[in-house]
């Protein structure tokens, strides 16, 4: 928010640049998007995301709106379409343009403000984040134009995007006559601590090729893939008519791709064919993976819920509990969990909103009998249990020097009760001497 409280409401903006022209602050309201960003070589990340503007680069084009040509320097802008977007930092708070504006959307009267709210339940849905290809240089993302990647091309292909929908070169106004798709950048690579499938690249990597072909009838498209993985509902049948319509698809990984006279070159492994090919193309789009959200780690934290090998936020049970965490009362939705796509995402929100629904019907929440205990004679307030609890269930007593549990915050993992070193913490229904018997009859 601003310094002076000055917001635009995006429901009411049409766009008009009103309030632009009577900003007293050359273009202290820039609009939303850039729409040459392939002449001046905008790089980021377009459809609703953060875009970051490289105005070293901007040829300062005379096609508004662009937000590179802001002599008041602003480095980022909310692409929300034709909306505007405030530069906080550099509002002075005259105030001209509430009068400029015809639909009311500019508000000087909202000041910063925190507040306790009691709830009770919490759907968790920190989504995912793109993974950025920069990662992978042997790809060529940051050195070459003709690079880009999977959100960059949905942005190039769209109606209201920078080209018109128009599918250019970047950097230039030439067609692409070959376009080569590489399938799992970011996924199932051990390198980038990513092992796992994205499963959503596939099917719109088929899409993707189907639109180049859709306007460039000539055009030929290759997809390296490692392999093809058209789990949704029609989604074979998908990619078989991507392959009917003349899209080639290579079993193979790409090593290395490079820029040999005024072509892309594509050096990968024909794992089909057991040798090592080259393939020159125009353009290059890399179908990047999703990792965890950036928020999903500061508020497994927060709210004490585990997270799988993978850093996604993990279920309660796979099968029984999908949607439920072992914090009652919080729930997940989308992709915090797991990478999924839209109908899945939908399917689980359903899902967990359904099952919040229950403990603020039912006015409580059902906790589990399953706690730990702890014996006061054998404690010796050594303090391990409570660093060890991932729930914040132990607290050391004020007077007495021994450890206290709260039930109710306990979750029977059972951490504490082997962090224990004097054996003072046992496991309700699962105590040692019961885990020994058990151990006893197996083996015996």
């Amino acid at each position: 928010m601003p310094r002076f409280g000055m917001v635009i409401d995006t429901r009411k903006c049409v766009g008009c640049q009103d309030c632009v022209v009577a900003c007293q602050v050359e273009n202290d309201v820039p609009l939303g998007y850039c729409r040459d960003w392939i002449t001046t070589e905008v790089r980021g990340t377009f459809p609703r995301l953060n875009m970051e503007i490289r105005t070293e680069r901007c040829n300062h084009c005379d096609n508004p709106p662009c937000v590179s040509c802001c002599p008041t320097g602003a480095s980022h802008v909310e692409d929300f379409g034709h909306t505007v977007q405030v530069t906080a930092n550099k509002c002075i708070g005259c105030k001209a343009c509430i009068a400029a504006c015809p639909e009311g959307a500019v508000d000087f009267g909202q000041v910063p403000e925190e507040r306790s709210v009691k709830v009770g339940a919490i759907v968790v849905a920190t989504g995912y984040d793109p993974f950025n290809p920069a990662r992978k240089p042997e790809l060529g993302y940051d050195q070459y134009p003709g690079v880009i990647s999977s959100l960059e091309f949905e942005r190039l292909a769209a109606g209201n995007g920078p080209t018109g929908g128009q599918i250019v070169i970047p950097g230039t106004q030439v067609k692409p006559e070959h376009v080569v798709f590489v399938h799992c950048v970011g996924s199932r690579d051990k390198q980038v601590g990513n092992e796992y499938c994205s499963r959503v690249c596939c099917m719109y990597t088929a899409k993707q090729a189907n639109v180049v072909l859709d306007q460039l009838p000539d055009a030929r498209v290759t997809v390296f893939y490692m392999d093809v993985r058209a789990f949704t509902k029609g989604g074979e049948e998908f990619y078989d008519r991507a392959r009917a319509r003349g899209v080639r698809y290579r079993r193979g990984n790409p090593s290395e791709i490079f820029r040999r006279g005024d072509k892309l070159v594509i050096r990968a492994e024909d794992t089909l064919l057991r040798r090592a090919i080259e393939v020159e193309a125009d353009m290059v789009v890399l179908a990047v993976g999703l990792e965890p959200g950036s928020g999903g780690q500061e508020m497994s934290k927060m709210l004490k819920l585990s997270c799988t090998g993978d850093r996604f936020l993990a279920e309660a049970h796979p099968k029984l509990r999908p949607v439920d965490t072992t914090s009652d009362g919080v729930f997940l939705a989308g992709t915090c969990q797991g990478p999924k796509d839209i109908p899945d995402t939908v399917a689980q929100a359903k899902a967990a909103a359904s099952s919040a629904l229950i403990p603020l019907s039912n006015g409580k929440a059902t906790v589990e009998a399953i706690v730990s205990s702890v014996n006061s004679d054998l404690c010796v307030g050594c303090g391990l249990c409570e660093a060890a609890c991932a729930y914040g269930a132990l607290s050391m007593h004020a007077w007495r020097g021994i450890m206290t549990i709260n039930e109710v915050l306990c979750k029977g993992c059972g951490t504490c009760s082997v962090a224990c070193p004097s054996k003072a913490i046992t496991l309700g229904h699962f105590t040692q001497k019961q885990t020994l018997a058990m151990l006893d009859a197996m083996l015996g």
